[in-house]
């Protein structure tokens, strides 16, 4: 007899109920101080469908958000141009612009050059000006090296750029005791 009541109770504890139970609604606890609403709540659009289904206070945009530390895009525009995907594009046409010294094959010393150019919204760039004691033909190939620059595109306002670098050329000078240095294989 007591095979058979724990027989039952084993079949009826671990059998469990089959049947569906609707979702239990809960609403939200309100916070004992509700924070201060600056803003009404917009009534809801026309078209049947609410944009905000639970008519939350909405709230203007916090201006003590952080600013990036760069200060964010280059022209303050939140779709304009970050300064590291445009330092990348400049630091690779540096060597270009040491190209167009070493063409001119010039005598050691050094030689500072200002650069001033302007991207425009497709990422060309435009007004590009050079200024510096070099000669007249590597100022218009560092011209040209600039005007070949192409920023991805961006929104906002154009931005104006500086480019000053200072090319150096040494004298080298090989002690008479060293051995010259070997051709290398390319």
């Amino acid at each position: 007899m007591l095979v058979n009541v724990l027989a039952v109770v084993v079949v009826v504890a671990f059998s469990g109920c089959r049947r569906k139970h609707a979702p239990i609604e809960t609403t939200p606890e309100a916070p004992s101080t509700a924070p201060p609403t600056t803003a009404e709540t917009p009534p809801p659009p026309p078209s049947g469908a609410s944009a905000n289904p639970l008519n939350e206070p909405v709230l203007p945009p916090r201006d003590d958000r952080p600013r990036l530390p760069d200060g964010g895009t280059l022209n303050d525009d939140p779709r304009g141009p970050r300064p590291a995907e445009w330092q990348a594009i400049v630091d690779h046409h540096l060597s270009l612009l040491q190209a167009c010294f070493d063409r001119a094959e010039l005598p050691p010393g050094e030689i500072t050059v200002n650069m001033h150019y302007t991207v425009e919204l497709p990422g060309y760039t435009g007004a590009v000006t050079a200024r510096g004691p070099a000669p007249q033909p590597v100022l218009d190939c560092c011209i040209k090296v600039v005007e070949d620059m192409k920023f991805p595109e961006y929104r906002g306002k154009k931005v104006e750029r500086d480019l000053d670098f200072t090319w150096a050329k040494r004298l080298v000078t090989r002690d008479a005791g060293a051995p010259a240095a070997a051709p290398q294989k390319k």
